[in-house]
């Protein structure tokens, strides 16, 4: 059995669905523009070290590494658009 969610037992489910998915859509949008600034920073560090040092090359791959977990916020935030947006569209379908 599935409990109720504390302060939620007389909303309808639909609506906490889709609150909680705005919550997670913040949460990645957030997360990728953080990534994106560690990219930056490795970058950064990455320019300022000298060429073929064992610090470039950790700036490098921490550049790549944070421009690839960027990436994977960004899709994870599209993804959720798309259950958000479909759960609204039922959400409407009931009310009319």
């Amino acid at each position: 059995m599935i409990l109720p969610i504390p302060g939620t037992a007389t909303q309808a489910p639909l609506p906490v669905c889709i609150a909680s998915l705005n919550q997670a859509i913040d949460q990645a949008t957030q997360s990728q523009q953080c990534f994106a600034n560690l990219g930056a920073l490795f970058r950064a560090i990455e320019r300022l070290s000298e060429a073929h040092s064992p610090s470039s090359e950790l700036a490098t791959l921490g550049h790549a590494l944070a421009g690839e977990w960027a990436n994977l916020c960004d899709v994870e935030r599209e993804e959720l658009e798309l259950c958000c947006a479909e759960l609204q569209r039922r959400t409407q379908g009931e009310s009319t």
